[in-house]
């Protein structure tokens, strides 16, 4: 295969409004044409504050994504180590009492909320990003970031996930014992707790002769 061809430019314009650039391709080329549209701006103009969109497990329940409107910086001018891993205390409040987590960035947009240990964030409980933590993103050298406004306090409820997965039981057990050995039964390689250990377990013995 071929790798496509890449390049950057910047595009300045004496008018404010929308216009749609078009890359031509040379004739056989083995590339397509293509619009894309865009908007001009003005760098005095900060760029729209991000709004926190809501938060809701993932869909093996094992951590909960929090979701914003437009790309944020982070938080990189308040929390240390905020690129990697770090106490959730220093951006998020939960409205349950004794939450334990730790916070990583999934991308500009998309905050994990990790919790190993009880009590864990319920369904419905709130979950409030704290003022004077989030802004837009950096994203030219034009603007002085320093004055972008926070993201002010906001709450939202906990949601289930979308697209919930479904408990995988996996039982071991020995081909064959004794008579009067006990029945050790290991269900330790199952999944779809959420991490969580399981809300309630039963095991029903047929016998079969």
């Amino acid at each position: 295969t071929t790798t496509p061809p890449t390049a950057s430019f910047v595009i300045r314009g004496t008018t404010l409004g929308c216009y749609i650039l078009r890359a031509v391709a040379p004739k056989a080329s083995r590339f397509y044409s293509v619009n894309s549209t865009f908007n001009i701006v003005s760098y005095r103009i900060p760029p729209t504050l991000p709004t926190f969109n809501g938060a809701a497990y993932s869909d093996d329940g094992s951590q909960l994504l929090l979701t914003f409107s437009l790309p944020t910086d982070k938080g990189q001018s308040k929390i240390l180590n905020y690129n990697l891993i770090f106490p959730c205390t220093n951006i998020l409040q939960f409205s349950s009492v004794g939450i334990s987590s730790i916070c990583s960035w999934r991308s500009d947009v998309v905050l994990a909320v990790m919790t190993s240990t009880s009590p864990y964030p319920n369904i419905g409980d709130k979950v409030t990003i704290l003022p004077q933590k989030i802004r837009a993103q950096c994203v030219s050298t034009v603007y002085n970031c320093s004055t972008f406004p926070y993201i002010p306090k906001t709450s939202m409820p906990i949601t289930a996930p979308k697209y919930p997965k479904k408990p995988s039981v996996v039982l071991s057990a020995p081909s064959e014992i004794d008579s009067c050995d006990d029945i050790r039964l290991d269900a330790t390689g199952s999944s779809g707790a959420g991490g969580r250990l399981w809300f309630n377990t039963s095991l029903t013995v047929h016998a079969n002769y």
